[in-house]
């Protein structure tokens, strides 16, 4: 897994790329969660050059989601390929995307 980001005035783009998979979650979840907490701004992420995402990955955006719900920011998930929507969807997290 791979990301870069993007901030505008009102909001922070988060583009992965690879697999979302435990192993390079445990690498760079917390990084990314800092990321977001420090910008203190509504939150993208754009999942364009993602192929698979696992539960570590769903879990990292439920944690994702929770923080900036809490604080009163939105939380979204865009471009998904048909793939990881159905994953998205089994694990009853639509509203996410």
């Amino acid at each position: 897994m791979e990301y870069s980001v993007k901030e505008s005035s009102d909001k922070m783009m988060i583009f992965f790329s690879g697999q979302l998979v435990l192993e390079s979650i445990d690498k760079k979840g917390n990084e990314i969660i800092d990321l977001v907490v420090k910008s203190g701004k509504d939150t993208v992420v754009d999942l364009s050059g993602v192929d698979y995402v696992d539960s570590t990955g769903i879990g990292l955006f439920l944690k994702l989601s929770g923080i900036q719900k809490n604080r009163g920011k939105s939380f979204k998930i865009v471009n998904l390929s048909d793939r990881v929507v159905k994953i998205f969807e089994l694990s009853s997290l639509g509203e996410l995307i």
